[in-house]
């Protein structure tokens, strides 16, 4: 396996996401790093992506690509260069910005949660009564809405018309 050297790409403006595509459509490695920001599109505020480097993005030289490669494709103006030498970033930098952009990437994007009806041995908050609001461990539930729950030592019972429902997975929610 050939070493990849990571080059600094200029491009169009706003051209970015389209060199980005085609660099990975022939098979060249690149990274398009982007952040989230607030956009309003009309009266409601969205999620949008923008360049964190406007105009420039990053190529993979090695492995059969050149540096003709790179400059051929639509949207790019050329390499950058700081005198006669082209400018390189070192695999491990572009490898922590990658884990950096993934990282608040995945904080930013919703979570799906599975709702599931609970179980006997699911917690769930006590509707009504004295106990109102605490978490009860569920023992047994029947099928007219009655649920008998353990509340430390205590055993509680109560009639719910609509059990609430649970989330699973990584969720710590109670609903």
């Amino acid at each position: 396996m050939v070493n990849i050297r990571w080059v600094v790409v200029s491009t169009f403006s706003g051209a970015e996401w389209c060199s980005f595509t085609i660099m990975l459509k022939r098979g060249i490695p690149a990274f398009y790093p982007r952040i989230i920001r607030s956009a309003r599109r009309g009266r409601w505020p969205q999620a949008a992506f923008t360049a964190q480097f406007p105009g420039y993005i990053f190529a993979g030289i090695g492995n059969g690509v050149t540096l003709e490669n790179v400059k051929s494709v639509l949207g790019v103006k050329g390499i950058v260069r700081n005198g006669p030498e082209v400018v390189l970033i070192p695999s491990s930098e572009i490898a922590d910005w990658r884990k950096t952009w993934l990282k608040e990437y995945r904080a930013h994007v919703p979570r799906l949660h599975v709702f599931t009806s609970p179980v006997p041995g699911d917690r769930i908050a006590i509707p009504s009564g004295a106990f109102i609001g605490l978490p009860a461990r569920i023992l047994t539930i029947d099928k007219s809405g009655y649920v008998t729950a353990q509340l430390g030592n205590l055993e509680v019972t109560f009639h719910v018309s609509a059990l609430p429902q649970t989330v699973r997975g990584d969720a710590k929610q109670w609903h």
